[in-house]
């Protein structure tokens, strides 16, 4: 029989054993302050992670009891704890010895639960009286997580309860978003099309956006595509088109439906309910172009509440904002490799009811009116204080020429952008880092490879597309033109491409391609 001084052992053995439960304060009464703990699971890894804590603090002093300031909290690996209620889960690792032999090893993975101390980022007076306050955690390879400033009765609202061991949120795998690709049947199209498709779905991975794209390709021959949709082909009357595009044969309800290589514009129809999930994009496309119009189906087609009335984020487009530049993914007017999403934006697409991805589930009503009440961050969170712009290529103060090398086949596209990479060299160093990245992203996707297997085809689909400066090699009276073409023209085509073949690529008229005979497939 155990002595009562061994049952007090034991309960005080067991306390200590639980202890790393008991962070937060038990409370029998209503709180007024924020909850105590946050507890994330699901995490391997917390580089990269970010906990969003939306209307947690007054932007200035004068703004009294309006608290629309949202802010980003890293994870800590010092303050985690190992998740004594996760299921274990084994491996068998296999090491190989001196000679032909191999020894099995058990190894467990250990799951870890971090904690985030909320109160020392919410202001006093924030959230437990704000209908629009939330919390999100955001990380790589896993969907959007979000708890709403909910209230029972007359209960504090949730993000201003007490539970015993703090609230938890449990990460998940990023959601899937069906994409139908339908992709003109001519020349390189189809494969840079995948190209693009895997390109987007890496952005938006790395900027947390908490989704993935889940592609179907269907190419079909552009003779037929045009005389069955005129009012998109070659030139739209976007609201026509967006009308048209949902009763034909190349739409399928439920999913996003891509239109690559068709045209001479870029435009996505404005989704909900009853809009057109359609994205269009024209037939000298650049890598990247996909990530954009996309995002826009994805929620980021209208301005946010930013309290500076004179940013007008026009549907959704970053250009010329401040606290963004040209390597955001909602830059438009730009031939620079984007990359970038901040975590405000990557927000607005897992939880916007703008974005196509909630159409069938919870959503927020993001305002946007500026400087009014909203559940939704700013676009630009994530970039105050210490953002410094990757891009940093600006319009030249003085006109420039751009040249198109694509621009010396037939082609309806003759829009040149704003801004361009300064050199060759920078164009093949940002394409050959891309493609590294897409390769180790695709793999083991079956649905989401590249369109091409090496690199050296990859650098030959797109840098045909990307703009070149050509000011000093056209200007009347320029010499030394093989030094000029050796440092305007990537490496790979300083060998094919002379000066002649630019002025053609300039000169050359916006025409139609000439068809072959068509068939859907």
């Amino acid at each position: 029989m155990t002595s009562p001084s061994g049952v007090r052992a034991s309960l005080a053995w067991l306390l200590v054993a639980l202890s790393p439960l008991c962070f937060a304060e038990k409370s029998a009464t209503p709180s007024t302050k924020a909850v105590k703990w946050l507890q994330v699971r699901g995490i391997l890894d917390p580089a990269g992670v970010w906990v969003m804590l939306i209307n947690a603090q007054r932007a200035q002093a004068s703004d009294g009891n309006l608290c629309r300031k949202s802010v980003l909290v890293a994870l800590d690996p010092k303050e985690s704890y190992e998740d004594i209620y996760a299921a274990k889960v084994q491996d068998d690792g296999k090491l190989f010895g001196k000679i032909v032999k191999i020894v099995t090893v058990k190894r467990e993975t250990v799951k870890l639960v971090y904690r985030v101390d909320v109160p020392a980022y919410v202001d006093e007076g924030c959230w437990c009286d704000d209908p629009n306050a939330g919390l999100a955690v955001l990380a790589p390879g896993k969907a959007v997580a979000y708890i709403a400033n909910t209230q029972r009765g007359t209960l504090p609202r949730r993000l201003c309860t007490q539970p015993t061991a703090g609230m938890a949120v449990e990460m998940r795998p990023r959601r899937e978003v069906p994409v139908v690709v339908w992709t003109a049947d001519q020349g390189d199209l189809p494969s840079m099309a995948k190209d693009d498709i895997a390109n987007a779905d890496w952005g938006y991975n790395k900027g947390l956006a908490g989704i993935t794209l889940r592609p179907v390709f269907r190419e079909i021959k552009p003779a037929e595509m045009r005389p069955a949709l005129p009012q998109c082909f070659p030139n739209a009357d976007e609201t026509a088109c967006c009308d048209a595009i949902v009763n034909s044969a190349y739409y399928v309800q439920g999913s996003l439906n891509v239109y690559y290589g068709f045209g001479n514009g870029n435009f996505t129809c404005r989704g909900g309910p009853d809009g057109a999930a359609a994205s269009f994009i024209h037939d000298v496309p650049i890598l990247g172009d996909a990530a954009h119009e996309l995002g826009h189906a994805l929620g980021l087609f209208q301005r946010d509440s930013e309290p500076d009335a004179t940013v007008k984020y026009r549907t959704g487009h970053t250009s010329n904002a401040p606290k963004f530049a040209c390597e955001n993914v909602m830059w438009e007017g730009t031939h620079y490799l984007k990359d970038e999403l901040s975590p405000g934006q990557a927000f607005w697409m897992s939880l916007s009811s703008t974005s196509f991805v909630t159409q069938n589930a919870a959503s927020l009503n993001c305002s946007s009116t500026a400087n009014s009440p909203s559940p939704c961050p700013l676009f630009s969170l994530g970039h105050e204080g210490a953002f410094q712009p990757v891009c940093t290529l600006k319009p030249a103060e003085a006109p420039r020429t751009l040249v198109i090398l694509r621009h010396r086949e037939p082609h309806f596209t003759c829009d040149l952008p704003s801004t361009t990479f300064a050199n060759g060299h920078d164009i093949e160093v940002a394409l050959s880092a891309r493609y590294d990245e897409l390769k180790s992203h695709v793999r083991g996707r079956e649905d989401l490879q590249l369109g091409v297997h090496t690199k050296a085809h990859f650098l030959k689909h797109w840098e045909n597309d990307v703009a070149l400066d050509a000011t000093d090699l056209i200007a009347p009276g320029s010499k030394n033109t093989n030094k000029l073409l050796s440092t305007m023209l990537p490496s790979r085509l300083r060998k094919r491409v002379s000066a002649k073949d630019l002025e053609e690529a300039r000169s050359r008229a916006c025409q139609a391609p000439v068809q072959p005979n068509s068939s859907v497939r």
